[in-house]
């Protein structure tokens, strides 16, 4: 039986700020990348806006509007991250 060809992972995704309508909202909120991926992230919207990694592995500061942060992810894991100014704003990087 022949063995099956693994899926290589993607490396690289990118992260918006947007206006969901109903608040502001990470797009797409969950990624996922292989082991030395890079995401960058970026805020079209008009606010300002962070990127900030629940357990401190990342944190873009204040981005304001047209800026961008870019981060390197070097070790598998899930990374949880939420915006200091908007405190409901969530995604979700696995990186495998």
């Amino acid at each position: 039986m022949p063995k099956p060809t693994p899926v290589p992972m993607p490396m690289s995704a990118s992260v918006r700020a947007v206006n969901g309508g109903s608040g502001y909202a990470f797009s797409p909120s969950s990624v996922t990348l292989g082991r030395g991926g890079r995401v960058a992230f970026s805020n079209p919207s008009s606010a300002a806006h962070t990127f900030t990694a629940d357990g401190g592995a990342f944190d873009s500061g204040v981005i304001n509007s047209g800026g961008g942060f870019s981060f390197t992810f070097r070790s598998a894991g899930t990374y949880t991250y939420h915006c200091d100014i908007h405190s409901y704003m969530h995604g979700t990087i696995i990186v495998r």
